[in-house]
């Protein structure tokens, strides 16, 4: 196969995972979860959402963590020595002739020369720190992972990481269950009514009226025509009637409450007009 046709069939296999992807949120769910949901719900998570399903050996929740000082101590004995052996060799010169020639600054030049000197041989100290971390993974197993860093920091007890490498992850691919995935992703599947097990939802069907309930006009249509109650018409009169129009009186109905309607109203309702 030519380089022409694997790149070729390289950008056909990119372009359909693109397209795939388009349009679709991403949703990672550990494997432990994805294995307890059913196939249908994993058919209906497939095809609303892109979902990652991530190793339940590959993630884990940090139990306990345990830091060791490793550090290596500097070195200073070389600019010492070269110290040493300077001033000495200072003094050998300026003392070891006939002619004494010594002089306290060319004394303290040549100590700090050899203390120069000898410095190359010193080494800085070096921060090192092993933390060990108790994980339990999400199949229940407990494995220890070492990490070796310069300073004594670690990571919490109880936080979602991924190992080996000890990368701070989502706390929901942890903790996450298949309760929370039906609540949060399936239900809402289920409420659209599209890629849910292959099929809508049945129609929610209503309860039917009680007998005397005056139905809106456009239920009418759908339920037989009820005789009104004559205590709803009553009421229906009082609700319709306009409390602040011209002529308003108070009317009061049997114990009830008093309430501002026109005369006609009232009288229309059986209520009392009082003065």
């Amino acid at each position: 196969m030519g380089i022409g046709t694997r790149s070729a069939l390289l950008l056909m296999l990119l372009t359909a995972a693109t397209e795939a992807m388009a349009g679709k949120d991403l949703v990672r769910v550990n494997e432990r979860v994805w294995m307890e949901l059913r196939e249908p719900e994993r058919a209906a998570l497939k095809e609303n959402y892109y979902v990652s399903v991530m190793p339940a050996t590959e993630y884990g929740i940090i139990l306990n963590v345990q830091v060791v000082d490793e550090s290596i101590p500097g070195r200073s004995g070389g600019s010492q020595l070269g110290s040493a052996v300077g001033s000495a060799a200072y003094i050998d010169h300026a003392f070891g002739g006939r002619n004494w020639n010594y002089s306290a600054s060319g004394h303290l030049g040549a100590s700090l020369l050899g203390s120069i000197i000898g410095g190359s041989m010193d080494a800085p100290p070096v921060p090192i720190f092993r933390s060990r971390y108790t994980i339990t993974d999400l199949r229940g197993n407990v494995r220890t992972f070492d990490r070796v860093d310069s300073r004594p920091f670690t990571m919490p007890v109880g936080t979602c990481v991924s190992v080996p490498g000890l990368i701070i992850s989502e706390r929901s691919i942890c903790q996450m269950d298949v309760s929370a995935i039906r609540s949060e992703f399936i239900q809402p599947i289920a409420a659209r009514g599209t890629g849910f097990m292959g099929r809508s939802p049945e129609p929610i069907r209503s309860a039917p009226p009680a007998p005397g309930t005056v139905l809106p006009p456009e239920k009418s249509a759908q339920a037989p025509v009820v005789a009104p109650d004559p205590a709803i018409k009553k009421a229906e009169a009082v609700r319709t009637a306009s409390p602040f129009g011209p002529g308003s009186v108070r009317c009061k109905f049997g114990t009830s409450g008093v309430v501002l309607i026109t005369e006609e109203a009232c009288r229309g309702a059986e209520g009392a007009v009082l003065k």
